[in-house]
């Protein structure tokens, strides 16, 4: 019924029996090629992700250390006004006259 289909075991089970003792060569060398794709991963996650957040972070940390009564900043939250009040945790931001808001100095996302 099925003669289009051949079933060949022997060469499966031979490909998949472990190799004869004493031709593994150098263990040290066959961990390196097993990891060295791993590692590579690693490498450019570093470099492409990792890498560039560390200084957009210190970029923000500095702005953030820099701000002082009076600069017009804009908000992480779209909202745009100017500081009255600055403390070391938070700021006053005056968003239109005589309206003010008390906000997190970290939600301060650019000075304009």
């Amino acid at each position: 019924m099925f003669d289009f289909i051949s079933f060949d075991f022997a060469s499966t089970a031979y490909a998949a029996a472990p190799p004869a003792a004493g031709t593994q060569g150098n263990s040290l060398y066959s961990l390196f090629y097993n990891l060295f794709p791993l590692l590579m991963i690693f490498v450019v996650l570093y470099f492409a992700v990792f890498l560039p957040q560390q200084k957009r972070t210190k970029i923000h940390r500095e702005m953030l250390d820099s701000l002082k009564k009076g600069d017009k900043v804009k908000t992480d939250g779209g909202i745009h006004g100017s500081i009255q009040k600055i403390t070391d945790s938070e700021i006053e931001l005056e968003i239109s006259p005589k309206v003010v808001i008390t906000l997190d100095r970290q939600r301060v996302a650019d000075r304009l």
